[in-house]
């Protein structure tokens, strides 16, 4: 999928069932009052799919973006098929949870 430099991806607390995988571009993570950037190789809107709340943040393409969709049924057989892309997924959760509760620098 493409999406033009601030096409919104995702919106907070929507109900979907599907991610994306960041092939070209750059997006800007927003989840209340902090967000993160991310490019080419990240996961987005895995947690839902992992913990069906709703999105736990908004989505926005900073630049033109190309992303492939995957479906939760997709997802959870790459999980059970390969125990690597799990640990992965894993590693990438605890990264982002971390850069969000870091303490800000001063301004």
């Amino acid at each position: 999928m493409h999406f033009p430099a601030g096409a919104v991806l995702m919106e907070v607390g929507a109900a979907e069932d599907w991610l994306f995988v960041l092939v070209e571009g750059e997006v800007d993570v927003i989840r209340r009052d902090r967000w993160i950037r991310m490019g080419p190789g990240t996961t987005i809107g895995e947690m839902e799919l992992l913990d069906p709340r709703g999105r736990s943040a908004t989505i926005t393409a900073y630049t033109p973006v190309r992303a492939l969709r995957l479906s939760k049924a997709a997802f959870d057989e790459a999980l059970r098929l390969s125990p690597d892309i799990a640990r992965g997924v894993i590693i990438d959760l605890v990264r982002r949870v971390r850069e969000t509760h870091e303490p800000r620098p001063p301004s």
